[in-house]
């Protein structure tokens, strides 16, 4: 006789197939996911490890220590690191650099106690990841912030700050903090609102306004005044901030304390305008000229020495050439070559210009070229231009005299402190029997015998 026992352990088939299915499916996603398992016993030696790096056959390592397969730094921080999860019973975690061939590579390893049934400590479970790549780029990020840090904070006169779309401080760097203090006396902080710390209204008002156009997507620079006993001014550039999504989430703006250079303009202007003033009064001209084109810019006083008017006609180089004496026209070009060519310091010279009523002025025009091209060619002069009309009448009339005394029938004569003589007429020479050299070599009291020089002054 036979019995037997039938059981339906299809249930139990399909579950064993499962799992070695899930088995199968664990042990190919480990091999390609870069993590390393592995348990040692207490005497931190490997009884089972899968994936390693490719330094490493597993099949060799087991039985032995982390140093005896390679002894290096790396490989002592791990056995240290497990020696401690066995004696504190607790899980650690660390990140540990080995050298390897292909390079060092840093792993995130977690180290748990591997426990038997009765939970007493067998060993240690770990679980390493490699985080070189990571790693890595963490460095250069902190490399990055570092270095964006450094650039934000080194420019020693750039006010660099960051709001979100309420007005919120995101960043603002040391520059900033110092300035606000300096301009209203306060001291802000990361999230406060920066209007809260501007005490004028009016610059609040105008602040906003500047901020509200750049979260509008309007980058635009301003020059404003701000502050409350003491007026600065500051030079401003605002930027929209966008997010990936292109969506603007705030402003960042980088400012300059312009002050000083506001108020160099203003005395630079007011430098100018007592400087044209001056010139009016001494009716002094300005001029500008270009070689090379020929172009001319003359200032208001240098068309008003000719009796024109501002804007009456167009001032050009064609009317300057047509306006000047014809007979003129070698003295300019002795006077440009001796300038160019080293004889004469300066570009100076005395022509004669026709007058808007046709009479002709005298100039007296002095310049020098402040601008050369790399060929030490003149591409710019600027220069001075005098009325010298009444002058050269003088100096006329002078000569006029001059050659009257010259021709005198009377003998005239004059003489310097020590009654030398330093002038005589023809007649006077020949009335005392002398030549014109050797009278000029005489004193008065020679011509007279005896006089010992007490009678003539």
């Amino acid at each position: 006789r036979f019995a037997c026992l039938v059981q339906d352990i299809t249930e139990r088939k399909r579950a064993e197939e499962s799992l070695r299915e899930s088995e199968k499916k664990f042990k190919t996603a480990v091999l390609h996911s870069g993590i390393i398992f592995a348990h040692t016993d207490c005497n931190l030696r490997y009884t089972w490890i899968t994936n390693p790096h490719p330094d490493f056959n597993p099949e060799t390592m087991i039985g032995k220590q982390d140093i005896e397969l390679s002894d290096n730094q790396g490989s002592r921080k791990l056995m240290e690191m497990k020696q401690e999860v066995i004696e504190t019973a607790s899980k650690k975690r660390r990140d540990i650099s080995f050298p390897l061939s292909n390079g060092n590579h840093v792993f995130d390893i977690i180290a748990e106690p591997l426990r038997d049934g009765n939970g007493q400590v067998i060993g240690v479970s770990t679980c390493a990841l490699a985080i070189t790549e990571r790693k890595r780029a963490e460095e250069q990020i902190k490399e990055t912030q570092i270095l964006l840090k450094s650039s934000i904070e080194s420019p020693k006169d750039m006010i660099i700050l960051s709001l979100d779309r309420q007005y919120r401080y995101l960043y603002f760097n040391k520059i900033h903090e110092e300035s606000m203090n300096q301009v209203y006396n306060l001291r802000p902080k990361i999230g406060d609102i920066i209007f809260d710390y501007m005490t004028n209204k009016e610059d609040v008002a105008t602040v906003k306004a500047h901020y509200d156009r750049a979260l509008g997507g309007e980058g635009h620079t301003t020059i404003d005044e701000y502050g409350v006993a003491e007026r600065n001014y500051y030079e401003v550039r605002y930027n929209p901030i966008y997010n990936d999504d292109n969506e603007i989430i705030g402003v960042t703006s980088f400012a300059s304390d312009i002050t000083d250079r506001k108020r160099a303009e203003e005395q630079i202007r007011k430098s100018e305008k007592d400087l044209a003033e001056a010139r009016r009064l001494a009716g002094i001209g300005s001029w500008e000229w270009f070689p090379e084109s020929g172009h001319i810019n003359l200032n208001d006083q240098w068309i008003n020495i000719l009796g024109y008017v501002v804007g009456e006609r167009e001032f050009d180089f064609k009317w300057w050439q047509e306006s000047i004496d014809p007979d003129s026209e070698p003295v300019f070009e002795k006077a440009l070559s001796d300038y160019l060519e080293g004889r004469k310091s300066k570009y100076e010279l005395e022509y004669r210009m026709k007058t808007k009523e046709g009479n002709w002025k005298w100039i007296w025009a002095v310049g020098e070229c402040v601008e050369w091209d790399k060929a030490k060619k003149p591409v710019r002069f600027l220069g001075t231009h005098i009325d010298i009309t009444d002058r050269k009448r003088a100096e006329e009339q002078i000569r006029k005299l001059g050659s009257a005394v010259d021709q005198s029938i009377d003998g005239i004569a004059m003489n310097d402190s020590t009654r030398k003589i330093v002038y005589a007429n023809q007649t006077y020479a020949s009335m005392h029997g002398y030549t014109m050299q050797e009278i000029m070599e005489l004193r008065f009291k020679d011509l007279i015998p005896g006089d010992g020089g007490q009678t003539w002054p």
